[in-house]
């Protein structure tokens, strides 16, 4: 069950409506049935049933059925996982196809994208991570009709427009609320910084926000896992701690394709139920689900698999690339997880790894990645100069001085015309190398050097990774190869980590 305050003995408890008349559909820990509550008839006693129903301010669904498919007929889910994989994929093929009736995308593959958002919504309690969605568009572009296709099929889903930021977090802590934020950029700055703090704290699942209770002033802590997507006009722009947590759909004013001018009411509203009762049935019997080895399975194909060893559905191209690294692995897993049982799972991989690819682009371009550039010219230059020195030796005897100068040569060739960066001191070398994790020591006429110490390897070609150019690998493959000829005696036998 999502992360709300819904008491131990209940498995499930959701207001749905039935014949026009709201309920309370509950079902106890000790029991697989769901009861039906009319709301008019619940007591003092039913503290949380009450209090659920008053804060409701999402859509609710209509009268859920767990162990019905979409003919009304019982359905023996025991028999085997290949049901609940059907139901996953009969309800997706319905989201798409209302997406596209409803929508225009540039990109084919961001329907895939809302759709595994919607279903994370439902299940992101069986993940350690909620990744963010970001729709970022202009005017007439159609981020409020996402929105609002979002609000009404996610669970507990809620659009807001100038929401504040104890309702957003309490919200979520009592109640497992979906947030769907309109156009943040828009909000005073200090409500923004605010919202920021759920946004960057509740991607994990035991991201917490403290408070101090304004009558006892005892610190109390609250739950703020849960996804989350922000819409965002164009030309805001997203910092990196903003987009690395999420995925982002750029959308664009459609010009050619018939869309229809009305949303399907009635089919949002069974769709909505459905995905509630999908849900309902794995509070009921989560074991059906089976995501815990389902995840396990995800983490070995895009996390530890090698190449040629990645699931046979996955296209060549994609299994001869790298395994998912940092944050892309991280909200990757419940998509491409959940991508598998919707069967959008080439669409979602596909999109991690241009997402890889576009954050190792950004890197090579901030400050620690061209310092990184600085000194790899530097090792190239010295190799030039004596070929005969190994890899270790260059880079040790490579002062920050010189790397400082190479960068400041870079700085002037390339005019500075992208504004990013200025000529900067030898002292500001040294820090950014020190925060990179490189051991810096002190040498002759008081100048630093990098440490070439046990952990100089594991830390360089961690850092080539992450800020390396093409031209900063080859460098360092050369020395590798003339090691293993025998020219040097240069230690580094093992190839580029993550290099295939």
């Amino acid at each position: 069950m999502r992360n709300t305050q819904c008491p131990e003995h209940l498995r499930f408890c959701e207001v749905v409506e039935i014949e026009g008349m709201k309920h309370i559909a509950s079902c106890e820990r000790d029991s697989g049935k769901i009861l039906f509550t009319p709301i008019k008839d619940l007591t003092e006693r039913d503290t949380y049933q009450l209090s659920l129903h008053k804060a409701m301010c999402w859509p609710i669904p209509g009268h859920i059925k767990p162990h019905e498919g979409k003919d009304g007929q019982h359905i023996d889910f025991e028999i085997g996982h290949d049901k609940v994989k059907e139901r996953f994929q009969d309800i997706a093929q319905r989201i798409l196809r209302l997406l596209d009736a409803s929508m225009y995308f540039q990109d084919e593959r961001y329907p895939a994208l809302i759709l595994n958002f919607i279903f994370d919504s439902y299940f992101s309690g069986a993940f350690k991570y909620a990744p963010r969605l970001i729709i970022k568009g202009s005017t007439s572009s159609g981020k409020t009709r996402l929105q609002e296709i979002l609000s009404r099929l996610s669970y507990r889903g809620y659009r807001m427009t100038q929401p504040t930021f104890s309702v957003v977090f309490r919200m979520i802590h009592s109640f497992g609320l979906t947030p769907i934020i309109d156009e943040i950029q828009s909000m005073d700055r200090g409500t923004m910084n605010e919202l920021m703090q759920i946004y960057k704290c509740g991607d994990r699942w035991d991201g917490t926000i403290p408070r101090t209770n304004p009558v006892t002033f005892a610190p109390e802590s609250f739950n703020v896992y849960a996804p989350m997507a922000i819409s965002i006009r164009t030309g805001g722009a997203i910092a990196d701690e903003i987009g690395n947590r999420a995925f982002i759909i750029k959308m664009i004013e459609n010009r050619n394709k018939d869309i229809v001018v009305m949303l399907d009411d009635a089919e949002i509203d069974s769709i909505r139920t459905d995905l509630y009762s999908l849900y309902a049935l794995w509070c009921i019997n989560p074991d059906l689900f089976n995501f815990e080895d389902r995840i396990r399975e995800t983490i070995h194909e895009i996390c530890d698999c090698e190449k040629g060893t990645c699931s046979a559905n996955i296209t060549h191209d994609l299994r001869n690339r790298k395994k998912l690294m940092s944050r892309i692995r991280d909200i990757g897993i419940p998509y491409y997880t959940l991508a598998k049982l919707t069967h959008t799972d080439k669409e979602i991989l596909e999109i991690l790894y241009d997402e890889q690819d576009s954050n190792a682009d950004r890197m090579k371009e901030t400050l620690e990645g061209n310092v990184f550039h600085a000194l790899m010219a530097c090792v190239s230059k010295k190799k030039f100069e004596n070929p005969l020195l190994n890899f270790e030796d260059i880079v040790g005897e490579t002062s920050t001085n010189e790397i400082q100068n190479e960068f400041n040569i870079s700085v002037a060739e390339q005019g500075n015309n992208k504004g990013k960066f200025e000529e900067i001191k030898t002292r500001r070398i040294t820090l950014i190398l020190d925060g990179m994790a490189f051991m810096i020591k002190r040498g002759s006429k008081n100048k630093s050097f990098i440490d070439i110490n046990v952990h100089f390897k594991e830390t360089f070609e961690t850092n080539l990774e992450k800020y390396g150019s093409d031209e900063d690998r080859e460098i360092y493959k050369s020395f590798q190869k003339r090691s293993k000829s025998g020219l040097t005696t240069d230690p580094l036998e093992t190839t580029v980590a993550g290099v295939c």
